[in-house]
């Protein structure tokens, strides 16, 4: 079988690439808004708060199977399992936790 190797022009390519950016800053396009009172912050509170409140659940979820897992792993006294299902618990926690702790970074 033949040795199907591309040759590639390293000036070309830096070219092509210079030529790129030069379009894409030539290119800038300015958008105004217009301010039709904070009905745009309204709908982007209300679906914060929804991803805020499916990210606990799925949190909580998730710790809930890992106290079934470390109860099943307990029962067969498997070291193995046990290690795994509090590494779920914590990620559970972890899960449960985010927002608000991103609602403290951002505020």
């Amino acid at each position: 079988m033949r040795n199907l190797a591309l040759k590639i022009d390293k000036k070309q390519v830096i070219r092509f690439l210079a030529a790129l950016l030069f379009v894409s800053l030539i290119c800038v396009v300015r958008v105004f808004a217009a301010d039709e009172g904070g009905g745009g912050d309204a709908a982007w509170t209300e679906i914060t708060e929804l991803v805020k409140t499916w990210v606990i659940r799925i949190g909580a979820f998730t710790c809930v199977i890992g106290v079934v897992m470390f109860g099943l792993a307990w029962q067969r006294n498997e070291a193995e399992n046990k290690t795994r299902a509090i590494a779920t618990i914590v990620g559970g926690a972890i899960v449960i936790a985010a927002p608000a702790v991103l609602d403290k970074l951002v505020s």
